[in-house]
């Protein structure tokens, strides 16, 4: 039961923070459509750490590796915390 209770908050945490993001990436369209580098370059900025913050709650709460529940997804992956960090840099290859 409680584990249900921290999945439904992770995917709603996941979700707020998509809301959020789509808000950045309306701001930043319309930054580019005024030519705006300044501001594209902050909207970009905040569209990288939504994204990285969403990367970051799906591998600790939601990912399932090699059928583990989700509370041993956290503790013991083996990948140490680097498989967030590739596919937040932009290295989603294996």
């Amino acid at each position: 039961m409680v584990v249900e209770l921290l999945l439904r908050d992770a995917y709603e945490e996941l979700g707020r923070v998509a809301m959020i993001a789509e808000g950045y990436a309306l701001k930043l369209f319309d930054a580019s459509e005024r030519r705006n580098a300044m501001e594209a370059a902050g909207r970009l900025q905040q569209l990288r750490l939504c994204t990285v913050t969403m990367i970051q709650i799906f591998n600790l709460f939601l990912r399932k590796p090699h059928g583990q529940g989700m509370a041993e997804a956290g503790a013991g992956s083996s990948h140490g915390g680097r498989e967030h960090t590739r596919i937040a840099d932009g290295d989603a290859g294996g």
